[in-house]
């Protein structure tokens, strides 16, 4: 119940900055109004629409993940904040899951407007598409979340976290251009979040080695976060 007035805090700060909208929402329905602009209103095959929509939820989960988890965790730590919510939460978990229940639930706002607007758009069925969204949203949110815990337990700087999250984004996306390495998905979330999208669409097999690959994978997410978790400050390291 601690944990309650830190979501709806972290939920209105979010919200206040809503030029984050702009990356987290409005990158991926401009490219996939962009790329798929011939197929608008068409009654087409819908595959390769389909794809297109669930990589970039891909993109916003991590996005999301990126922007709630650890970095968020540095610039609280920095400001002193992380001292002041544990009088409020009483322990760090209970900060780290308001922080991630509030980006999961601006999240599943988010993909939830992105499929009504692709359904329209496509003309596709809007119910089975948010079925399949959620789906990969509730499977791949919290080991993503868990992976960038890591941001914690680094002795960086506030002003070093955008920086470093412009550059860590568009290194995941050229990664996960490169389908053919496996090896990526350790250090691709968003490779991650595509090869598990391909398994709930039916499109990819699901075979042993797929299944072995993406737990080890969700395995490791987990172990980052709790490594992290374990070396996670509350006092600034930083002081001016």
């Amino acid at each position: 119940m601690h944990a309650i007035p830190l979501v709806k805090h972290f939920i209105h700060t979010k919200m206040y900055y809503k030029i984050n909208f702009i990356f987290t929402l409005g990158v991926p329905i401009g490219s996939i109004i962009y790329s798929m602009r011939e197929q608008i209103l068409q009654k087409t095959d819908t595959h390769t629409i389909i794809n297109t929509i669930f990589y970039w939820i891909g993109y916003m989960v991590v996005l999301y993940a990126l922007t709630g988890s650890g970095p968020s965790l540095v610039i609280l730590r920095e400001e002193q904040f992380i001292k002041l919510f544990l009088f409020i939460a009483g322990s760090p978990w209970s900060i780290i899951f308001a922080e991630f229940i509030a980006q999961f639930l601006l999240l599943i706002f988010s993909v939830l407007l992105l499929d009504v607007l692709c359904s329209a758009l496509f003309l596709l069925p809007l119910f089975s598409l948010i079925g399949q969204s959620l789906l990969i949203v509730l499977i791949c949110s919290f080991p993503v979340f868990s992976l960038f815990l890591n941001f914690a337990a680094w002795r960086i700087r506030p002003e070093t976290v955008t920086p470093l999250m412009n550059i860590l984004i568009f290194f995941f996306i050229f990664l996960s251009i490169n389908e053919s390495n496996m090896a990526f998905v350790f250090v691709s979330p968003i490779d991650y979040i595509d090869r598990v999208s391909r398994l709930v669409t039916g499109e990819a097999t699901a075979t042993l080695l797929q299944i072995a690959l993406l737990t080890t994978v969700t395995t490791v997410y987990f172990l980052v976060g709790i490594f992290s978790l374990k070396k996670l400050k509350t006092l600034p390291i930083f002081r001016n």
